[in-house]
């Protein structure tokens, strides 16, 4: 049968090999494998290889993802003035040297009223996609300029805009359905509120949720049409107007999928690359390149070394006749994102000089003549001179250059005073001054404690002119420091630094600052033990027999002790590392903060899930330790499994991470595997656990065991008529059960009553790794449950902070990563959680504590507190979490600005009028604030 070999084989994923068998014998005898085995075959490559194989790329702007009132059907693909695609256009990309085309496309104009796309354009549009496929190419295929979703009303517009967006995505997905994976697609370009004061900048949260939750609508659509590559195939997902300024990139929820990447434009630094605002762009400057390092490291940091791959999908700087300055501009540019594995796409919009628009200069490829322009040419040689042929170096960055850092308590004070920003209250309020002077140190940074969205540093002369920004060189997100190079402050500066008079916190959300100070510099190195911070040491823990033998968590009388021989009862969440690793910092903390005195972590073994690394383990268990949490670590992917081999691959892999889990024993309790077994299979259950658990105890591993019961962890059954055996099959005696509580397990006190005490007959301690209020197996009688295991004595854990998706929402438990703001079920489980104390290797403690319902806070200025019928009356309170600080003055503000969807509690509404006077308004807000701060004393 005749045809394009290439293109099939990209389409369907298999390969031609074009030699015969005799061929390929004489081939083996030299010792030389056959061409074709040295070709990806894009059916089975992670998504860090994708990213790699894509390299760099180029935009065919401004063709397919034009539009017009008076053009229709395929004239759109020339309506802005670029001559129609050609496969010629696209064997000259190919041949200078890229591998990747992202091909914009707009589909609004060729939908029916039923949103049906129109045969001629989709077939237009693979004939484009095609003529890249057919090169070996990667292609990015999207929805672009959709006015359906770019939008003043978008935070408002969701329900509206999601029945239309699944719709034609899945079009999409079917009519590619038998590309392989060199095919990529792109849920949208730069979603944003156009047309509002804040379209490029400053999105509000409905904004932001509306975009999330397309994101996840897209993922989902995409995973579920048939195709051999539904699941691999590499998607990418776009924050806010898809900006590169970490204050929106941080507010990109990744959905929990081992192929999506991250959709980022920068054309940064934008002053260099695209502002007709600076008159000169001769220069690609010191600044400039430090501002460039600054934005592509936040991309590192926050996603690349969480491994969350990155595209960036648009990059380019516009030609201002400056061709020398473009070209040690690419060479910065490339270098880092080569070094950090991400790759670029090119902007070509085929404009290479505009007196009306200069800064959209963006002309690469004559697309009439099939040559490069002269001003754009050494620009892209730059490019594929830094990369190489072979690439070598790719990636070879990824967990970027590790700081040691003074520690805060070492520098000199600039500042104390605890001030909350806003970017909303321009021109002033969303700028901190310093008090003090400030004396440059040589080699030297500032460092800035927060919380909330990071501070950018500002710099003024003694007239308060030449405002100067610099972002911080790198953060400690764990303990919410920004560290600000005197060296970027230097190359910032027009001037010397003993003109800088005065300088500022600056925000471009919410902000609060807690303190400031001058540190002497910071050297790099390996990453310290114990991250920089100006909290006091942990002083050191008393000696300990058991510690010193190293026996760790231990089962003793059918109860869990800690290394201290003190009875530990966990009180915790369940964190959903494996998905949304960059967040598990900062919800660890979080969680610590509510009064959590243990996580569960869910980590992968990589049978479905991008396997968790010793690094991160390393990081899971370090930021644990420093928040006085114990660590409960599980492997996700045998969930549902009747395999026997799939519980012993989680066992494999823990086996793998012995010297980790060993140093640790104190802190970490091992649950091999995830609620593996689905069936009601007590023998099964049995046998496979017992084989696990003797791989793990043969690798020398000596951490507590954890093991779920059958029934996807809710046949509490298996526990009884099995747990003895199982039990006894660990020849150290140190396992425990754990029972999931959802609608069958769970579903009314004599059910909960029944399964905990048959479980207990085995012996072995038990309790309950997981529950919610609800579930799609029905209603939950969580306050029994926590009651019960209240009386007996048995830690619970509820699932789960955040993240739950497929119908389930309901089941977190905070709204946002930080916890400021609890859900329903957050709320009640918070409510009922009691007897929460801290493991006793923690306080240093080796005889038992008295518990406690809550951690311990700062004190706080007098509390106004007043008695009534309806219960105490605590001002500032409004979110009734016993603590009054900024989360108060958000939930206020959230009331004000939309009380149907943020409503306040009766209780919460008379708490939240604090101010004296009548009604709740932003003032309250400003009142709390004041009062966290310590400004005012008390309320009126």
């Amino acid at each position: 049968m005749g045809g394009n070999c290439m293109s099939e084989r990209r389409r369907m994923g298999k390969h031609i090999v074009s030699f015969s068998a005799a061929a390929a014998c004489l081939l083996g005898t030299l010792n030389i494998a056959p061409a074709e085995l040295f070709y990806s075959t894009a059916a089975d490559m992670s998504a860090f290889s994708i990213t790699q194989e894509m390299k760099i790329g180029w935009n065919l702007g401004n063709t397919l993802d034009a539009y017009s009132t008076t053009a229709n059907g395929l004239d759109t693909e020339t309506c802005w003035g670029n001559p129609k695609t050609t496969k010629a256009m696209i064997d000259a990309v190919k041949a200078k040297g890229f591998n990747t085309v992202r091909v914009p496309t707009t589909w609004f104009q060729h939908l029916d009223g039923d949103n049906n796309i129109d045969s001629a354009w989709m077939a237009r549009v693979k004939e484009v996609v095609d003529y890249a496929i057919d090169n070996d190419m990667y292609v990015i295929l999207n929805l672009h300029h959709e006015n359906w979703i770019d939008r003043a009303d978008l935070g408002t517009a969701y329900d509206e805009i999601r029945p239309k967006f699944i719709k034609v995505w899945t079009q999409i997905a079917e009519a590619f359905s038998s590309y392989d994976q060199h095919l990529i697609l792109e849920s949208m370009n730069e979603p944003r509120a156009k047309g509002t004061d804040h379209e490029w900048w400053g999105p509000q949260q409905s904004e932001v949720d509306t975009i999330n939750k397309l994101n996840a609508d897209f993922v989902k659509t995409i995973r579920s049409i048939d195709s051999p590559y539904k699941d691999s195939r590499l998607l990418m997902i776009p924050g806010y107007c898809a900006s590169s300024d970490s204050t929106m990139t941080s507010k990109i929820d990744v959905p929990q999928d081992n192929f999506v990447a991250v959709s980022i434009h920068a054309y940064v630094p934008y002053d260099f690359t695209m502002n007709t605002a600076v008159g000169d762009h001769s220069t690609f400057t010191e600044a400039y390149s430090a501002s460039l390092q600054q934005t592509l490291e936040s991309m590192r940091s926050m996603f690349i070394a969480k491994n969350i791959p990155v595209v960036i999908g648009e990059f380019g700087t516009s030609n201002f006749n400056n061709t020398e300055a473009r070209v040690k501009w690419a060479e910065a540019y490339i270098s880092t994102t080569k070094s950090y594995g991400i790759p670029c796409v090119l902007w070509d919009n085929n404009v290479i000089s505009s007196s009306e628009s200069a800064g959209e200069c963006h002309g690469y490829l004559n697309r009439s003549s099939l040559t490069w322009y002269s001003e754009s040419e050494p620009v892209v040689d730059k490019m594929m001179e830094v990369l190489g042929i072979n690439s070598s170096g790719w990636g070879g960055e990824k967990q970027g250059v590790q700081y040691d850092h003074d520690d805060l308590s070492t520098g000199e004070v600039l500042s104390e005073k605890k001030t909350t920003i806003r970017a909303e209250d321009e021109p002033d309020g969303n700028c901190f001054l310093f008090d003090g002077t400030w004396t440059p140190v040589k080699d030297g940074e500032i460092a800035i404690k927060y919380t909330g969205d990071t501070p950018v540093l500002a710099v003024v002369d003694s007239e308060w002119d030449n405002w100067t920004e610099i972002k911080p060189y790198t953060t400690d997100d764990a303990n919410g420091i920004a560290y600000y190079s005197v060296k970027n402050i230097e190359a910032a500066w027009s001037g010397s630094l003993s003109d800088i008079a005065h300088y500022f916190a600056r925000t471009n959300g919410v902000t609060t600052i807690e303190k400031a100070v001058a540190l002497g510099g910071s050297s790099t190195g390996s990453q310290p033990s114990q991250p920089a911070t100006d909290a006091p040491s942990t002083p050191s823990q008393p000696s300990n027999p058991s510690q010193e033998a190293n026996t760790g968590f231990h089962v003793s009388d059918q109860k869990i002790l800690d290394a201290n021989g003190n009875e530990f009862i966990m009180r915790g969440v369940n964190v959903a590392h494996a998905w949304y690793q960059s967040y598990t910092e900062q919800t660890l903390k979080a969680a610590a903060a509510k009064g959590c005195n243990t996580v569960r972590v869910v980590c992968a073994d990589g049978g479905q899930w991008t396997k968790t690394s010793a690094s991160d383990l390393q990081k899971i268990i370090g930021w644990c330790k420093e928040n006085k949490l114990v660590c409960v670590l599980e492997a996700h992917d045998a969930t549902g499994s009747d395999n026997i081999s799939d519980v012993v691959a989680a066992a494999e892999y823990w086996a793998s991470m012995k010297d980790i889990l060993n140093a640790n024993t104190d802190y970490v309790i091992l649950n091999i595997a995830n609620e593996w077994v689905g069936t009601w299979d007590s023998s099964t259950w049995a046998q496979g656990n017992q084989e696990a658990i003797k791989v793990v105890r043969n690798a020398g591993i000596k951490n507590m065991i954890m093991i779920d019961a059958a029934g996807w962890g809710q046949y509490a059954n298996a526990i009884k008529e099995q747990g003895k055996n199982v039990f006894n099959s660990d020849p150290d005696k140190n396992t425990v059960f754990s029972i999931h509580f959802y609608g069958t397990a769970g579903k009314d006190a004599q059910t909960i009553k029944n399964n905990i005490d048959g479980a207990l007959t085995s012996g072995a301690p038990v309790l309950a790794g997981e529950f919610g209020y609800n579930h799609s197996d029905g209603d939950v009688d969580e306050a029994y449950l926590m009651s019960y295991c209240d009386e007996k004595g048995l830690g619970y854990l509820a699932w789960s902070w955040k993240g739950n998706g497929g119908g389930v929402e309901y089941l977190d438990l905070v709204n946002d990563w930080d916890g400021n703001s609890l859900t329903e079920w957050g709320q009640i489980f918070f409510g009922a959680m009691k007897g929460s104390k801290p493991a006793t290797v923690y306080t240093g403690a080796v005889s038992p504590q008295p518990a406690t319902d809550a951690p311990v806070v700062p004190t706080q200025p007098e509390v106004t507190t007043i008695p009534g019928n309806n219960g105490d009356l605590k001002l500032g309170d409004a979110n009734c979490d016993t603590y009054i600080n900024v989360a108060d003055a958000v939930t206020i503000l959230q009331f004000v600005a939309n009380q149907g969807k943020y409503p306040l509690s009766d209780q919460g509404r008379r708490n939240a009028d604090c101010d004296g006077q009548n009604g709740i308004t932003g003032s309250d807000a400003i009142a709390v604030q004041q009062f966290d701060a310590g400004v005012i004393k008390s309320f009126n």
